[in-house]
C-alpha cells in the first residue's frame, strides 16, 4: 500500500484543477435546464467545455465594470458637484442592469464593450466639470480618474 507522501510526490498523478468560468457555465446550463442535442449523461458537461472562455487563472478583463464603478460613484461625492454625482448614480444603476442582463454564458464577454461608451461619456463629463478651487474636489476627481483607469 502506498502512503500519502508517495502520492504527493508522484508526478504522473492526475490533479484536478477547478475551472471557475467553466463551472459557472455548467451551473448556469444546469439551473436553466438547457436541452442538449445528445441524451448522454455528460452532454451538458461537453457543452460547457465547448464554450469559448479563458481558463487561465488571470483576470483578463472578465470582471464587471460595476466593480470599479461602485467606488467611482462614491468618489464623485467628494467633488461636491451634483452635475457629476447624479450622472454617476445613473451610470451605476445602468451598469447594474447591464450586468444583470449580461450574467449568462453567451453574453458576459460583451458587457465591458457595451458599457464602454457610457463609462467614457461619464469620464468626459468629469473632465468637463473638473474644479480645482477645492482640495477635496480635486482629490475626488483624481480618485474618479484613477478608478476609471483601473477599470
Amino acid at each position: 500500500a502506498n502512503t500519502f507522501g508517495q502520492y504527493v510526490t508522484d508526478e504522473y498523478l492526475f490533479r484536478p484543477v477547478p475551472l471557475a468560468h467553466r463551472t459557472w457555465i455548467y451551473h448556469t446550463y444546469f439551473r436553466e435546464q438547457v436541452q442538449t442535442e445528445s441524451p448522454s449523461e455528460i452532454a451538458m458537461l461537453k457543452m460547457a467545455l465547448s464554450e469559448r472562455c479563458i481558463d487561465a487563472p488571470i483576470d483578463a478583463g472578465r470582471w464587471s465594470p460595476i466593480m470599479c464603478f461602485a467606488w467611482t460613484t462614491l468618489a464623485t461625492s467628494l467633488t461636491g458637484n451634483y452635475i457629476i454625482v447624479v450622472p454617476a448614480v445613473f451610470c451605476f444603476f445602468a451598469l447594474y442592469l447591464l450586468s444583470q442582463l449580461a450574467n449568462a454564458p453567451g453574453w458576459y464577454k460583451y458587457e465591458r464593450i457595451v458599457s464602454l461608451p457610457l463609462r467614457l461619456a461619464f469620464l468626459g463629463l468629469v473632465f468637463w466639470q473638473v474644479s480645482t478651487s477645492d482640495v477635496v474636489a480635486v482629490i475626488g476627481t483624481v480618485l474618479v480618474v484613477l478608478l476609471s483607469a483601473v477599470d
